[in-house]
């Protein structure tokens, strides 16, 4: 029986100031275009691009949130660590935007791309999001819990 991934655990790419944003708690929304809906309580691993290349942290999904760009920023822009100019940069050519609401951040010690493609061999920083296997999840949680 293959391991369907169930959506409940997945791995976001972010820049490393909005990556360090979401662990530390200073930033509860991340915005995007397109992207394939996690479940709900989801816990969402936090990958920090170059030149990081970590996973650094995981929060959980409390809600997503779907609807026109300005009716989302003008809600929840002040949660989401950027300015309206990046906002509006990245939003550029569309009507509709997804919020994800996130709670219960927590940074970990970093897990590095090799150890990443340890626990997947084709790993790659995903360009949104993908998700992760049931063994793929319990050995990205081992790796949190390993004293260095």
């Amino acid at each position: 029986m293959t391991d369907i991934p169930d959506r409940k655990e997945a791995v976001i790419s972010l820049w490393p100031e909005f990556a360090k944003a979401i662990v530390s708690g200073k930033k509860t929304v991340e915005f995007r275009r397109r992207i394939p809906l996690p479940a709900l309580s989801a816990r969402i691993w936090i990958y920090a691009t170059r030149p990081v290349k970590s996973v650094i942290g995981f929060a959980y999904l409390e809600a997503i949130v779907q609807g026109d760009v300005n009716t989302l920023w003008s809600r929840y822009g002040r949660e989401a660590f950027l300015s309206e100019q990046q906002y509006r940069d990245y939003f550029e050519g569309t009507e509709k935007a997804t919020a994800f609401l996130l709670r219960d951040h927590q940074p970990i010690r970093a897990i590095n791309l090799d150890q990443l493609k340890e626990i997947r061999a084709n790993f790659q920083p995903p360009q949104s999001l993908t998700w992760l296997r049931k063994e793929e999840t319990q050995k990205l949680v081992s790796l949190t819990s390993q004293v260095e």
